[in-house]
C-alpha cells in the first residue's frame, strides 16, 4: 500500500515537473514575441505614429515609431521577465529572503513542524508553479494588447476593443491565480495540518 502511494506521488510529482518546464518555456517564448513583435510592425508603420487616445478612440499625442517600439518592446517583456526571474531563483529567494514570502500558506509551511520537508518543499513549488502560470497569464493579456496598440498605430484608430479587453482582462488575469492558491490551501495545506477545510 505505501509503495503504492509512493508510486503515485512520484508520477505526480514528474508531472508538475513538466508542467513547470512547459510553463517556464512557454514564459520565455512569450518574453521573446513580446520583445521582437514591435520590430516586425516597424516597417509597416509611418515616420510619426499616435501614442495616445481619449476615451472617444481620438488620438491626443503622437510620437516617432522608432522611439515608440524601442519603449514598447522593452516595457511590454518586463513583467514576464521578472517573474521568470523569481521563478528561477525561487530556492535561494526563499533560503535568503523568507520575510519576501508573503502568503499566509508559506508562512504555516515555514513554520510548522508537523509538515515533513518533502511535503514543504511539494507545495513551495506548487505555489512558484501558481505565479509562473500568472506570468503566462500577463504574457498572452500583455501579447493581445500589443497587437492592439501595434494595430492602433499602424491605421491611427483604436479597435473598439480595446478598452473593454484592457479592463476585462486585467481581472481575468487574478482569478484562476486565486482559484488555484485557495486549492493549494484546501487540498494539500490543510489535510497535512490535520485541519479542516475552510473557506
Amino acid at each position: 500500500m505505501a509503495s503504492h502511494a509512493g508510486r503515485a506521488r512520484g508520477i505526480k510529482e514528474e508531472v508538475y515537473k513538466a508542467r513547470r518546464k512547459y510553463l517556464s518555456a512557454f514564459n520565455t517564448a512569450l518574453i521573446i514575441i513580446l520583445a521582437v513583435l514591435p520590430w516586425i510592425y516597424y516597417s509597416r508603420l509611418p515616420e510619426i505614429v499616435p501614442t495616445h487616445w481619449n476615451w472617444e478612440g481620438q488620438v491626443t499625442s503622437t510620437g516617432s515609431s522608432f522611439n515608440t517600439m524601442l519603449l514598447l518592446s522593452l516595457v511590454m517583456p518586463l513583467a514576464n521577465i521578472i517573474i521568470e526571474a523569481i521563478y528561477l531563483a525561487r530556492w535561494r529567494i526563499l533560503r535568503g529572503y523568507p520575510y519576501l514570502i508573503n502568503l499566509p500558506a508559506i508562512t504555516v509551511l515555514l513554520g510548522s513542524e508537523r509538515i515533513s520537508p518533502h511535503d514543504k518543499r511539494r507545495i513551495i513549488e506548487d505555489v512558484f508553479t501558481v505565479m509562473l502560470m500568472v506570468g503566462v497569464l500577463v504574457g498572452i493579456y500583455l501579447l493581445v494588447l500589443e497587437i492592439g496598440i501595434l494595430e492602433s498605430m499602424r491605421t491611427g484608430v483604436e479597435p473598439s476593443w480595446m478598452l473593454p479587453y484592457t479592463i476585462i482582462g486585467a481581472v481575468a488575469i487574478i482569478i484562476p491565480p486565486l482559484m488555484m492558491y485557495r486549492r493549494i490551501y484546501r487540498e494539500e495545506i490543510l489535510p497535512l495540518l490535520g485541519e479542516r477545510k475552510g473557506l
